[in-house]
């Protein structure tokens, strides 16, 4: 039997709010841990701003960090900006300053958080069938 993937997910929930699960397998855990050198980070779910970007992993317009409980499989975030793209990393950050990623999520669109600026009139006309039309 495969053994499982550790996943990442991000969802909208507002133009400041999102949510983000995951599902962290025990060998990916103990893989990240082995490659900083051993235990003592704490679990951290890395947010980059990829606005515009081909995302490498180091390109990021801004970034930070949320620390959260091994227990966790979920959680809230408050986004500063709206109108942007985001993805994360969960993994090990340490008191050294690195930080061992176990996996990424997808890419989300925060929608702005203001009425548009454009003031241009659009209409439709719906047509219903048998000469009649919804306007």
């Amino acid at each position: 039997m495969p053994s499982e993937k550790s996943r990442l997910l991000l969802l909208v929930k507002d133009p400041h709010w999102t949510f983000v699960s995951w599902r962290l397998s025990r060998q990916d855990m103990e893989d990240a841990i082995a490659r900083h050198g051993g235990a003592g980070g704490q679990l951290t779910v890395r947010i980059y701003d990829v606005t515009g970007l081909r995302f490498d992993g180091q390109n990021a317009h801004s970034s930070f960090d949320v620390t959260v409980s091994e227990e966790a499989d979920h959680w809230y975030l408050n986004f500063w900006s709206s109108d942007r793209n985001y993805c994360a990393d969960i993994g090990y950050s340490y008191l050294d300053g690195g930080f061992v990623a176990l996996c990424r999520s997808n890419v989300i669109y925060l929608p702005r958080d203001h009425p548009s600026d454009s003031t241009e009139e659009t209409w439709s006309t719906i047509h219903l069938g048998n000469g009649r039309r919804l306007s």
